[in-house]
């Protein structure tokens, strides 16, 4: 009878460093003889040891391996390093064991299960270093950081995002002190997301171009590709869209010489969201078919009902909601079909917002409260925190301030929660906007002003000019026009120096009130008709800048270009220039006709009436201020001006709640 030699133990260990099916039966084979020929009792250990090893073949373990600790014990009596080799078997099984079973589990069991396997795989490393296995040790790091990161991926999931962050850290320090290139660029790339999930805009950028480092040096093209698509995402998130577009350009150029078709509606979609940012919204609907195509030819339907999602942003942007609706509706039906809570939920949002948007403020709110009970029962923060966010801006619609304020509250509370501090900012500008809806102007401006502190600190540049878009309406609401306009002017100069023709859009929207409200003060307060008409200019010139990007003109603009005519008709009569009245009539009756086509015959009338008293007081040498001014008055009023002015505060204010909805299906 023979006694077992210990380069028969470090084999066993080499093979669960590397683990090799040939080498295990050999192994196997070995046990076996020595069940039978080796001296007691370790023949008997050895013939306990044989299922063990079936086991470790099968790579597979169905049931916890609690009986190894006896043989253990029993080898502890004979030879301590010996029973450390199979103490290390017993850790290396019970990882097998909670990787097989967990897979079947919910998340937070997912979680308590793989929080055990790295109890027994340090254990295991324990024995490693003891036992001075590097193999073993370079091993055991390597699963551990794989199950660092799993975790991460189910935290993320979860959006416990600070607690994701950590475990990817853990993973990531593993990694790099392994060097193992593939698992370092892994870790940064889910970093990268996390990171943007938390709203640390510059920090997920940082991550994502140190994961593209990596996957080049390692020549993984798909890789690569996800890194550049990553990047895209976080681009469109700070308002680059123009880094945004050529990344997801980037990765769809690799993904179609890759043959990776499912890649490839990923980033139509991604292209299809961009470019709706850009305010290119034919464009943007053409790659939106595209995604949705490949995902059909595929026979990916959760990804056709993502992409119906984001086909339903677009349209509702187009102004198509009915359209919209039935995309919403579509996506809505597959995800039924699929039973995922997840896409049902977020389609409720969706929904939501459009029926917002067509008026039917009831069946809105309904939709979201439906979003957010499903959302709760999934127990998604995120989700409930955009469900408040949503049915706040709700029943500001409706005119329930205090309700409104509640649930944004509510958001803030959640999104704080989370670490997400671009929802936070989102949250702070839609109390704001709430306040200056209640004309509690402090209160209002405190908020936006905490919303613009987060921006500037993720350097959110489309928020920060929306921001100041805002900030700017409800100074000039407390007629501050001077400091309203340098808070708008700060954000046009952002827009403008990296060229973000959408957001410029947004920031001349605000200026061009601000002018015409500092036209309406010099002239109806002051009487300074030559003053009134530049400001009057300056805001309908700022009305033209839009039109040359949107290509749309809109009442509001027309209707400064009727004031401006006036002012400088009247300013021409005071400083005793002889205007043109015919040509300035036909003007005015084309402009009309344009805004307020039934109007036309009674609005003639008064500018008829306008005329000839200016007329008479131009041969008199006496401007009778005070009656041509209720004249302008009246004209404007009748073509609705103060209408049309609270619905542009509106329209400006609301940019900044609805920027929501481009967040829901990244």
């Amino acid at each position: 009878m023979q006694e077992i030699e210990w380069s028969f133990f470090r084999e066993i260990l080499n093979c669960i460093a590397k683990p090799n099916k040939s080498s295990l039966i050999n192994i196997q084979n070995k046990l076996i003889r020595y069940s039978k020929n080796a001296a007691m009792p370790e023949n008997k250990i050895m013939a306990s040891l044989i299922p063990v090893m079936r086991m470790m073949i099968r790579g597979r373990v169905k049931v916890s391996p609690e009986n190894i600790i006896k043989i253990a014990q029993e080898y502890e009596q004979i030879d301590r390093r010996k029973a450390l080799v199979v103490l290390a078997i017993y850790h290396h099984l019970s990882w097998l064991f909670l990787m097989t079973s967990h897979t079947k589990l919910k998340s937070d069991e997912k979680i308590v299960s793989l929080k055990k396997s790295i109890q027994h795989l340090n254990e295991e490393l324990k024995i490693a270093e003891e036992l001075n296995h590097k193999q073993l040790q370079n091993s055991i790091k390597g699963r551990l950081g794989k199950i660092y990161r799993s975790i991460g991926i189910i935290l993320r999931k979860e959006n416990r995002l600070t607690e994701a962050l950590e475990a990817l850290e853990k993973s990531l320090t593993i990694h790099k002190c392994t060097h193992d290139v593939l698992g370092i660029a892994r870790d940064y790339a889910i970093m990268g997301v996390i990171l943007k999930n938390m709203g640390r805009l510059d920090e997920a950028l940082e991550s994502c171009r140190k994961a593209l480092e990596y996957h080049e040096k390692l020549k993984d093209r798909l890789g690569i590709a996800k890194d550049y698509a990553n990047m895209g995402i976080i681009y469109r998130h700070k308002g680059d869209f123009n880094k945004a577009f050529q990344s997801h350009m980037k990765a769809l150029k690799i993904r179609e010489e890759l043959g990776d078709k499912l890649g490839m509606a990923r980033d139509y979609a991604s292209i299809s969201m961009v470019l709706a940012r850009m305010g290119k919204l034919n464009e943007a609907l053409d790659k939106s078919y595209e995604a949705i195509k490949i995902r059909e030819e595929l026979g990916d339907k959760l990804g056709m009902a993502r992409d119906y999602e984001t086909l339903g942003i677009i349209l509702r942007n187009m102004g198509r909601l009915g359209e919209a609706l039935e995309s919403y509706e579509k996506a809505f039906k597959i995800y039924e079909e699929h039973e995922d809570g997840s896409g049902i939920a977020r389609s409720y949002a969706g929904i939501g917002v459009l029926l917002k948007n067509m008026g039917k403020l009831d069946k809105a709110l309904e939709s979201h409260m439906k979003a957010l009970k499903l959302h709760r029962e999934l127990g998604d923060k995120l989700g409930m925190a955009r469900d408040y966010a949503s049915i706040g801006i709700v029943y500001r619609h409706k005119g329930d301030f205090n309700k409104a304020l509640e649930s944004h509250m509510k958001a803030l509370k959640l999104h704080r929660e989370l670490g997400d501090k671009l929802g936070m900012a989102r949250d702070y500008a839609s109390i704001g906007i709430v306040y200056s809806q209640k004309c509690e102007w402090e209160l209002a401006l405190k908020n936006l002003r905490g919303s613009l502190k987060i921006r500037k600190y993720l350097d959110d540049k489309a928020g920060i000019i929306r921001t100041y878009a805002s900030i700017g309406i409800v100074l000039a609401q407390m007629d501050k026009l001077e400091e309203a306009e340098e808070e708008v002017q700060k954000g046009l100069k952002i827009s403008e120096s990296i060229n973000l023709p959408y957001f410029t859009t947004e920031a001349l929207r605000a200026l061009r009130l601000i002018h015409f409200k500092k036209g309406e003060k010099e002239g109806f307060k002051y009487q300074d008709f030559c003053k009134a008409s530049h400001r009057f200019k300056s805001s309908w010139e700022s009305g033209q800048k839009i039109f040359k990007i949107t290509g749309k003109e809109d009442n509001f603009n027309l209707l400064i270009l009727v004031t401006w005519r006036m002012f400088d008709l009247l300013c021409k009569v005071k400083e005793g220039e002889v205007p043109d009245f015919q040509v300035f009539k036909q003007e005015l009756h084309r402009i009309v006709n344009l805004i307020f086509p039934s109007k036309v015959e009674e609005i003639a009338l008064y500018i008829q009436e306008l005329i000839y008293i200016l007329r008479l007081e131009r041969e008199s040498g006496f401007l009778q201020s005070e009656y041509l001014l209720k004249k302008i008055d009246l004209i404007l009023e009748k073509l609705g001006l103060k209408t049309i002015m609270r619905r542009e505060e509106a329209a400006i204010m609301e940019e900044e709640a609805t920027a929501l909805i481009f967040t829901m299906t990244t």
